[in-house]
C-alpha cells in the first residue's frame, strides 16, 4: 500500500494549506506532503516532501490521524501530522497559492478529497497551537 504523509502546519491558531497548480489535484487545496519512498519513515518523508514543495524545514509534533483511500483501484493510506515551520521563506514548486486558515473556515476551500475526509473525521480537532 502506498503511504501519503502530510502536514497540518499550525501557527497562531491557523492551519497552512496550499493550492496545487498541476496534476490530477490541480486547483485543489491540500495539506502539503507526498508519497513515502522505499523504506522512508513518515518523518523522513514529510521533511523531504516539505523541502521539495516549499523549500522550508519543519518540526513534526504528533500524528493526528490516518485515512485509507483508493485512486484508480490503487490503495493508499494518508497519515496527517501536526507540524510547525522552522522557516517561513517559502519557495513554491508544486503549488500556486498558500493560505493560513482557521479550522472552522476550511470548508470554504476546495480541499482534495482525502484532505476533506481528514477534516470531516475530526483529525484537526486535536490541534492546539
Amino acid at each position: 500500500m502506498n503511504r501519503i504523509i502530510a502536514a497540518a502546519i499550525v501557527k497562531e491558531g491557523k492551519t497552512f494549506i496550499a493550492r496545487r497548480n498541476y496534476g490530477s489535484l490541480a486547483g485543489y487545496w491540500e495539506f502539503p506532503g507526498g508519497k513515502a519512498e522505499g523504506n522512508e519513515t513518515d518523518a523522513e518523508c514529510l521533511k523531504r516532501e516539505i523541502m521539495e514543495e516549499l523549500s522550508v524545514k519543519l518540526k513534526i509534533e504528533e500524528c493526528l490521524g490516518e485515512q485509507q483511500f483508493f485512486v484508480d483501484r490503487k490503495e493508499y493510506m494518508m497519515v496527517l501530522y501536526k507540524a510547525v515551520l522552522l522557516d517561513e521563506n517559502f519557495r513554491l514548486s508544486v503549488h500556486s497559492e498558500t493560505a493560513w486558515v482557521e479550522k472552522e473556515q476550511l470548508h470554504k476551500y476546495k480541499l482534495s478529497p482525502v484532505d476533506e475526509l481528514m477534516v470531516q473525521q475530526g483529525c484537526l480537532e486535536r490541534l492546539t497551537v
